[in-house]
């Protein structure tokens, strides 16, 4: 890539200061090369808040001068004759830019054909009235941030309500009102349980309340690290997790007196409020378990965020969760219809999952391209979509790969595999993580390529 300033008229130098003359008058002019450097820099600094990464290709300035003849032999400091482009060679460029950039340009590599495009369709500045895109990845964020505020007015809106089941899609902003419910409800001065059952989302909300300084939760985090908090025993396979634990639960909970319901930081607050997010994890028998810890089991207050088109670890028998006679039944239903995480085109391919009245709000992002594999061949198939984004141009650090991990049982071999060596024969940075980044995270910038199995096929 070349950037090159044109002066126009007769232009000539002497003792460091640059000329340009027409017909009436010779005037003093700033360096055509330093202008073209700089215009090198803010292009490349312009380029990289535009595609999200730096331009590492060979780039070259260059000094056009059509009206002016340079000695072939002439040159200056920083500037070889070979950057000049006189009045002959101004008549045929292209071979001399080319030679410029191969021999003087800076840079890793040769400018890739489709980051070229990329770059193309950036300079072109098309207009397209049907599609507004931000400007840069920030903006996203600002944007999804002030959608997301918008949702508090649920919050608003149903703060007399005691018992309430907020339900909708990933990316809805369900952990979002989930953290904010409890900041509310902490500075009221009630004790508050913000729960989970995902050891990462578990993090994530430790977290965000890590940094309230005053009117915290008494407890946040997994539900079995509250549970071995309050003296119930470790133990081993799904069955001891889903029916022994919350009949140990309820059991330690019959004999406790009501100031003993505690958790396990704080060993002298009752709960006066349970939140829950991702509440289609729980395990049905776990709700009158977790509820028979707090203060009033029956008239407590109690706040569940979920997806109720979600079943990932099968507590509901691969079915969706009973919301007519389990444990939410009582929970008031609101709905959450806007998806605000994800882009338009994201969110779009996977309309079909997420209900009749899904909503997409985010920006409109990249296509999304379906790749078609047996399951066996994800991980090459996988290498060949990473060498080709690289080749495009796209930086290590901006490129995901989603994947089920271990909750798939024809992912396993695959998952692992891919965390064992590199890509593609590159050692990259790359982020491999749950296939619910992809719709609950916040907007990623970059192309993803999500691997989950369905039968035989990937």
């Amino acid at each position: 890539m070349a950037a090159i300033e044109v002066k126009g008229g007769q232009v000539s130098i002497a003792d460091g200061q640059w000329y340009q003359s027409d017909r009436s008058q010779k005037r003093k002019i700033q360096s055509p090369v330093a202008q073209s450097q700089s215009s090198l820099h803010a292009l490349k600094n312009w380029l990289e808040d535009q595609l999200g990464c730096r331009v590492s290709s060979r780039c070259v300035y260059m000094v056009s001068l059509p009206y002016t003849d340079v000695p072939s032999d002439w040159t200056m400091a920083g500037c070889p004759r070979s950057l000049i482009l006189d009045r002959t060679g101004s008549k045929s460029p292209a071979e001399l830019i080319r030679q410029a950039i191969e021999y003087e340009g800076g840079g890793a590599s040769p400018l890739a054909p489709a980051f070229l495009e990329r770059i193309v369709r950036k300079l072109g500045g098309n207009l397209d009235t049907a599609v507004i895109p931000s400007t840069t990845f920030q903006e996203d964020e600002a944007a999804q941030d002030h959608l997301t505020d918008r949702q508090s007015a649920l919050l608003q809106a149903s703060r007399s309500l005691p018992r309430i089941r907020f339900t909708g899609g990933a990316g809805s902003g369900k952990t979002w009102l989930a953290v904010e419910k409890a900041r509310m409800l902490s500075k009221e001065g009630k004790r508050v349980g913000l729960f989970c059952y995902n050891k990462g989302l578990g993090q994530y909300l430790q977290d965000r309340v890590a940094s309230w300084r005053q009117a915290k939760p008494v407890f946040t985090g997994e539900f079995h690290e509250y549970v071995r908090g309050l003296g119930v025993p470790d133990g081993q396979g799904q069955d001891y997790f889903d029916v022994e634990v919350p009949r140990l639960l309820k059991e330690l909970a019959a004999g406790m007196a009501p100031h003993e319901r505690l958790d396990a930081v704080m060993p002298h607050e009752r709960l006066d409020a349970v939140i829950v997010d991702e509440a289609q994890d729980f395990a049905p028998l776990w709700w009158d378990a977790l509820l028979a810890c707090t203060t009033h089991p029956d008239a407590g207050e109690v706040y569940a965020f979920m997806d109720d088109r979600q079943d990932v670890y099968q507590r509901w028998g691969g079915a969706p969760a009973d919301l007519a006679d389990g444990p939410m039944a009582t929970l008031v239903p609101i709905h959450i219809d806007d998806n605000l995480r994800n882009t338009l085109k994201v969110a779009e391919t996977f309309k079909p999952f997420a209900g009749d009245y899904f909503k997409p709000r985010g920006s409109t992002g990249l296509p999304v391209r379906f790749v078609d594999c047996p399951a066996d061949d994800a991980l090459d198939v996988a290498e060949d979509c990473l060498n080709a984004l690289i080749d495009q141009g796209w930086a290590n650090n901006q490129l995901a790969l989603l994947t089920t991990k271990d909750r798939h049982p024809s992912t396993w071999t695959t998952s692992s595999a891919a965390q064992r060596r590199s890509i593609g024969g590159i050692s990259m940075p790359l982020r491999v993580s749950s296939t619910a980044m992809c719709w609950g995270s916040r907007a990623w910038s970059g192309p993803l390529l999500s691997f989950a199995s369905t039968g035989s096929r990937t």
